[in-house]
């Protein structure tokens, strides 16, 4: 209990924890091979064809509903979790880097219940680009300025108003995630190995809550991580008062409910 406990005080604090290992059952590196052959010829660029695989590929989905995942998510949402979303992400050798942003602004989501799940399928570390974050960020609402072109990145956080004085790497081995506040500033550096850097994304809320599609126009289907008897809307009005406390949902989100 103690352990839980500090564990949700951290993301409390800061808006995110880990490194955290995965469950021993878990072969990272045969996972990861049969995530790359489904994937053969599709990169980050293509989005669509890397985001919510685990709907259709066995691999992904094990990641997704790991134990070792679902019972730090349920010590932050609650008991009642499901999996909403996730994405595979490839960063080619040679890859630039993301800018800064808050998952938050472009997420496809009603109210804004949800936490990020960043799994290593490789090492990771500054040169291949690991993930980079700016602690105890997930406080504030930083604006974020609109894209210019459809093959920039979608939402990027005005520098106006981000100290990245503060920032510190997330280095990882294949195997490790962290889970992160989706109010967080983040952003990965370029890849300057001659090798892909490779990572899942999963994303959880609770039952009740509205999700979507990328573009966020048909709702989207969730998997159940964690379950109980509640009602839809009674787990909506139970995770509000849960995630406001534990700094994963803004008052722009308790409004919306209310």
């Amino acid at each position: 209990m103690q352990q839980s406990q500090q564990l949700v005080s951290e993301f409390r604090s800061l808006g995110i924890v880990g490194p955290l290992p995965l469950t021993e059952t878990e072969d990272i590196d045969k996972l990861r091979n049969e995530i790359l052959f489904a994937v053969n010829g599709q990169t980050s660029e293509s989005l669509p064809g890397l985001a919510n695989r685990h709907r259709d590929l066995e691999a992904v989905r094990t990641l997704c509903l790991s134990p070792a995942i679902a019972n730090v998510v349920k010590q932050i949402l609650g008991s009642d979790v499901v999996l909403w979303n996730s994405v595979v992400f490839r960063k080619k050798a040679g890859a630039f880097s993301i800018p800064w942003h808050q998952d938050y602004q472009f997420l496809p989501i009603q109210p804004n219940i949800s936490v990020t799940v960043w799994i290593a399928l490789v090492n990771v570390n500054d040169n291949n680009g690991c993930l980079r974050v700016i602690t105890k960020s997930h406080g504030q609402d930083i604006p974020h300025l609109p894209r210019q072109n459809e093959r920039q990145f979608r939402g990027r956080a005005d520098m106006h108003y981000v100290n990245t004085k503060d920032a510190v790497s997330v280095t990882m081995k294949a195997g490790e995630f962290v889970v992160m506040d989706s109010k967080l500033l983040h952003s990965s550096g370029p890849n300057m190995t001659p090798y892909e850097r490779i990572a899942l994304v999963s994303r959880y809320t609770i039952p009740g809550v509205e999700t979507y599609d990328l573009r966020g126009l048909k709702p989207q289907e969730v998997i159940p991580v964690t379950s109980s008897s509640a009602s839809g809307s009674a787990r909506v009005s139970a995770a509000i008062a849960r995630a406001t406390t534990a700094g994963t949902l803004d008052d722009s989100a308790a409004n919306f409910v209310q």
